[in-house]
């Protein structure tokens, strides 16, 4: 392929989801992760809305951190190649926050 073509798309690049996916597959994530609570038998409401509550949040968290946090295609960053600090950024924000929804669930 022509080098001025990659190029151009790279610049052009934009990375884009509607709303209305984030949402709906977060609301969805979270409604999955309640039927194991769904199938015990006996079966907690609270704890099952909670629950799912959590994991919707998370799912809305990283979502939009993701999103927001993803660099711009540019030819520059194109030669650096993967960033093993901001992959390890991420994954450590990811932790924190998860910790803290289970923390504030267990205080639920």
């Amino acid at each position: 392929m022509d080098q001025g073509y990659l190029y151009a798309l790279m610049k052009n690049a934009h990375f884009k989801v509607s709303s209305g996916i984030i949402w709906i597959s977060s609301l969805a994530l979270g409604l999955l992760s309640s039927i194991p609570k769904v199938a015990e038998h006996p079966f907690n409401a609270s704890e099952a809305l909670v629950n799912s509550l959590i994991t919707f949040l998370f799912a809305l968290f990283a979502w939009y951190f993701n999103i927001y946090a993803l660099p711009r295609a540019t030819s520059r960053r194109a030669k650096q190649g993967f960033s093993y600090t901001r992959l390890v950024g991420s994954l450590s924000l990811g932790v924190i926050v998860m910790f803290g929804l289970s923390v504030l669930q267990q205080l639920i």
